[in-house]
Order: C-alpha cells, then sequence, then structure tokens
C-alpha cells in the first residue's frame, strides 16, 4: 500500500478505504439476504403459508449461509463484493470531483450498484429474477436500501479521525 497516506487515512497499517470494504459488504450482504427472505416468506404467507418463529429464524440464517455458498448460478455475497469493487472507488473519485460528501455518494453507490446489479442480471438470465426476494419494486427497494446502508457503513469507516 502507498505509504503516502496520511496516517489519520490509515489504519492497522492499512488505508481505510481497503478497511471499510469487508464491513460495508458484510451490512449489504446481511441485510440483503434478510430482506430477500421477508419478502419470500411475506409472500408465501400470502397465499396462505404459516411460519413459526423458529420457521422464521431457520430459514433466515438457512438464506444467510446459502445465498454465500450455494448460489444456483454465483454467490450473492460475491456479487455484493464486486459490485462494491467497482461503485465504491468510483463514488470516491466522483466525491473528489464534486461537493457531494461521504455520507451522501457511498449510499447513493451502493444503492445504485444494488439495483444495477439486480436489473442486469435479470437481464443476462432472460427475465428471470435469480434471488425470488428481488421481484417486484418492494424487495428491489429492499435490495437497494442494503447497499445504500453498506454504502453508508463505508462512509463512515472511510472518514479521517477529527485530530
Amino acid at each position: 500500500m502507498p505509504s503516502s497516506w496520511p496516517a489519520s487515512r490509515r489504519a492497522f497499517g492499512l488505508p481505510r478505504p481497503v478497511l471499510a470494504f469487508a464491513p460495508a459488504v458484510a451490512t449489504t450482504y446481511v441485510v440483503a439476504s434478510l430482506f430477500q427472505t421477508a419478502f419470500v416468506l411475506a409472500g408465501l404467507y400470502s397465499i396462505g403459508a404459516r411460519f413459526s418463529p423458529m420457521d422464521v429464524l431457520r430459514t433466515a440464517l438457512h438464506d444467510l449461509y446459502g445465498l454465500a455458498f450455494h448460489g444456483m448460478f454465483v454467490s450473492y455475497l460475491l456479487l455484493v463484493a464486486l459490485g462494491f469493487a467497482v461503485a465504491l472507488p468510483v463514488a470516491g473519485a466522483i466525491k473528489h470531483w464534486t461537493p457531494l460528501k461521504g455520507t451522501i455518494i457511498y449510499p447513493l453507490a451502493g444503492a445504485a450498484m444494488m439495483g444495477a446489479m439486480l436489473i442486469i442480471a435479470k437481464t443476462v438470465f432472460f427475465g428471470i429474477s435469480l434471488y425470488a426476494g428481488t421481484r417486484g419494486m418492494g424487495g428491489l427497494a429492499g435490495q437497494m436500501l442494503a447497499g445504500a446502508l453498506g454504502g453508508f457503513v463505508f462512509g463512515q469507516l472511510v472518514k479521517a479521525r477529527k485530530q
């Protein structure tokens, strides 16, 4: 890593953006997975299925693991990480060229990345949503909110400490 990063922008010898990446991805993935589970269960509930609280918990935990490691086509966690690997540096560059603050630009980048990723995936797979809980505007909005939360976490973690 470049040693030109000022000490206020480094932690554990690494630039803050590098360290902030994993928590941003994790936040987005966990919230997106929980929204995904909630939308699927709500859809099933609307057609008469009933669930105990233990069923809901088990399903949420299964999805947290399964969407990361047993995706039908590709890991959702990997897609989120790859999406943020593109979106966050672009947002950082835009932040330097505009008066927008990180508290605005990083959440917008996260939301835009999630929306774009899901729309592109649906287009590539001939109109099929890869993740059932992302069907419809509510599901897409939930995923975009998850991306915005991850972007917010990133923005908070990259802020330099006040001297």
